[in-house]
């Protein structure tokens, strides 16, 4: 069985035995992996989210270095699998007995271990990290282009779910998540205008974000 890939920095990777991905093949893989399947107009890659979930943490845990970390590699398994719809996802999950999901977490697991290179420096998804993912998600739709299709069937979707509709209450009421929606907007018109350039603006502030965290976790 083969269960091997090459990375973009030429290292030749067996899934299997070891995931140890250097931090620049993660940012590249994630930085051109875009979120939605691609069937909304906007252009919103894995990074970018990634960013913007620990812009979140950031702003509700400002000195939690850790948490921070944790939410911009909260997808790195994703460098290998591609973004997987949550929708897929479950359906997948269901026909194997629950065990994609293990086996995601324990890929992401191993790949943050050997990025930080502390044994299991990040072990749990927690409530923190989930409650910013959710509102990035939140704050991608409602960046989106007012015209664009997928938003207002995401919208209309959101209306009729009680919990999106808190986190949707949470993003228009709070100052800073409502500047996130304005950045998101302006990163989408860079994308549209210099796609290859501002996907590798997204893989550089990955990798300084990244490596910022990292020295203020050794800090302390």
């Amino acid at each position: 069985m083969h269960t091997n890939f090459l990375t973009a920095s030429g290292r030749l990777i067996d899934t299997v035995k070891d995931v140890n991905l250097t931090i620049e093949d993660v940012a590249k893989a994630l930085a051109f992996t875009f979120r939605y399947r691609t069937q909304c107009n906007s252009f919103i890659s894995v990074t970018d989210h990634s960013h913007l979930v620990y812009k979140i943490i950031k702003h509700k845990h400002p000195k939690d270095y850790m948490t921070q970390l944790v939410g911009l590699l909260h997808d790195t398994e994703e460098a290998i699998t591609g973004d997987i719809p949550s929708g897929v996802k479950t359906m997948l999950n269901s026909t194997v007995g629950g065990r994609l999901e293990l086996t995601l977490d324990v890929i992401n697991s191993e790949m943050v271990s050997n990025l930080v290179g502390r044994e299991r420096i990040i072990l749990s998804y927690t409530p923190s990290i989930k409650i910013a993912d959710e509102l990035a998600f939140m704050i991608e739709v409602l960046s989106m282009d007012k015209h664009d299709a997928y938003r207002d069937n995401m919208l209309n979707f959101i209306k009729g779910n009680e919990e999106l509709m808190y986190l949707h209450e949470m993003v228009i009421t709070d100052p800073v998540l409502q500047s996130f929606v304005d950045l998101r907007k302006l990163d989408d018109r860079a994308y549209e205008s210099n796609f290859i350039e501002t996907a590798y603006d997204s893989m550089l502030l990955f990798t300084e974000t990244f490596t910022y965290l990292l020295n203020k976790i050794k800090e302390v």
